[in-house]
């Protein structure tokens, strides 16, 4: 059993803050919903140590903490202008914030300066490696700054702090939950992000496969499950049937209702012929109004059977798009023969088909043999 990928309640919340041009592209909004959730990380833990600041007695600091929240807040609104500049704008408040706090407790000794690595988490998170790169160089040089400052004797403040190994205790638990916390949240865009790409690429192998009007396969693939089915019944040697079908009386329906209608009607008997095959079954729209089956491990009485009852359920139909006029279908049957293409076993049934269409329409018609075809 597969897990459950679809994005959370708080995911699909924090999307209605997304523009919908960005909600279009995976990685983008993948990008745009990390940045939002750096916000509410970073909205919630400025507060927290701005209330334990408080509670040290280095209220500067504290404020230096609450100051930031706003445009931490604010952040959002600027997603519609760009995922680059709400990412920057996010890490440019926490990297100031985190230069105030250093230069106010401590330089280079301070609890916050291993809180410079949470800049380039962020920024993969809303950009990948080379917004990472970039902000990992500023992390580095900031650091690199506060050391040479603090080394040539630039005056910073006493500090305040009063427990000072209280406020290292709960730095270093804020920086390792928050560690985890931007591990938990790659994992859930990636997968987030695979499963949006794996249904992206179903979508389009399904269009690569299928009739887009009728949802049955097309063409080209009826074709390659015929071919495949062949093989299948030559090295088993089971019975294997094709059955070629046709609207009655197609183009007086176009003519008569219009080319929506038709396509309606298609639709219909498409739909009536895919909820009576097997699953070991296929149909397929071979062109305009014409279908192929492929019944496999299938007699031709038992195909004969079975097409009869798709043909009585067509006739018995009254659609109503067609004011109660009856619709009925033309068959065609060939059984595949071990000494024959595709396209032979094909022409046999186009050829039944055609004696359907001959002799009155809404009939079965089973193909002649090979010997059979010589001798007429």
């Amino acid at each position: 059993m597969q897990p459950d990928t679809r994005p959370s309640p708080f995911f699909r919340r924090m999307r209605r803050f997304i523009p919908p041009a960005i909600q279009e592209n995976p990685v983008r909004l993948m990008h745009a919903e990390n940045i939002l959730f750096g916000c509410v990380m970073a909205g919630s833990i400025a507060p927290v140590f701005g209330l334990l600041y408080l509670y040290l007695g280095d209220p500067a600091t504290a404020w230096l903490c609450f100051a930031a929240i706003p445009p931490i807040l604010a952040v959002p609104l600027l997603l519609g202008r760009g995922i680059a500049l709400a990412r920057d704008a996010l890490i440019a408040v926490i990297f100031l914030l985190l230069l105030g706090i250093c230069y106010r407790v401590g330089g280079i000794s301070s609890p916050s300066i291993i809180w410079f690595s949470m800049c380039s988490f962020i920024a993969m998170l809303g950009g990948g490696l080379r917004a990472a790169l970039r902000w990992a160089i500023l992390s580095v040089l900031a650091v690199l700054g506060i050391y040479a400052a603090q080394k040539s004797g630039f005056p910073f403040p006493a500090v305040q702090v009063r427990d000072m190994p209280l406020l290292q205790l709960v730095s270093t638990i804020g920086i390792i939950c928050s560690v985890g916390l931007d591990i938990f949240l790659f994992e859930k865009s990636r997968t987030n992000l695979v499963r949006e790409l794996n249904q992206a690429m179903h979508a389009v192998q399904h269009l690569a496969t299928h009739d887009e009007l009728t949802g049955v396969f097309n063409r080209r693939e009826i074709l390659r499950l015929a071919e495949q089915e062949k093989h299948r019944a030559e090295r088993h040697g089971g019975d294997f049937c094709i059955c070629l079908i046709d609207i009655d009386h197609f183009k007086a329906i176009n003519d008569s209702f219009g080319h929506g209608i038709g396509d309606q009607v298609i639709r219909e008997i498409a739909c009536a012929m895919q909820s009576e095959v097997r699953k070991t079954d296929h149909v397929g729209r071979y062109g305009g109004e014409e279908f192929l089956m492929l019944l496999t491990s299938t007699s031709a009485d038992a195909a004969q059977a079975f097409a009869e009852r798709i043909r009585q359920r067509v006739a018995a139909a009254r659609l109503p798009l067609l004011e109660a006029k009856p619709v009925t279908i033309s068959m065609g049957i060939a059984a595949f023969r071990p000494d024959e293409t595709v396209a032979q076993a094909i022409a046999r049934a186009d050829e039944a088909l055609y004696r359907a269409k001959w002799e009155g329409r809404n009939r079965i018609e089973m193909a002649l043999g090979m010997r059979e075809r010589s001798a007429a």
